[in-house]
């Protein structure tokens, strides 16, 4: 029987924050991520364009050099 992880019930991924000489972590959301990418590359672009993007690159890549 396959082992499964439990479901996340914080982000997996974060940024540290200063305020004076407290420190903590702040969450990066999913919707954080793609309005910034939304305002760096465009209006619709997601982070799932840069998956679709790195997987045509990698499978480019090995059908040039076959393992």
């Amino acid at each position: 029987m396959p082992c499964r992880a439990a479901p996340r019930s914080s982000p997996a991924i974060g940024h540290l924050s200063l305020s004076g000489r407290r420190k903590h972590w702040d969450a990066v959301l999913d919707t954080d991520v793609n309005s910034h990418l939304g305002d760096v590359a465009g209006p619709g672009f997601t982070a799932k364009d840069f998956r679709t993007w790195q997987g045509a690159v990698v499978r480019g890549a090995r059908g040039a050099n076959p393992l």
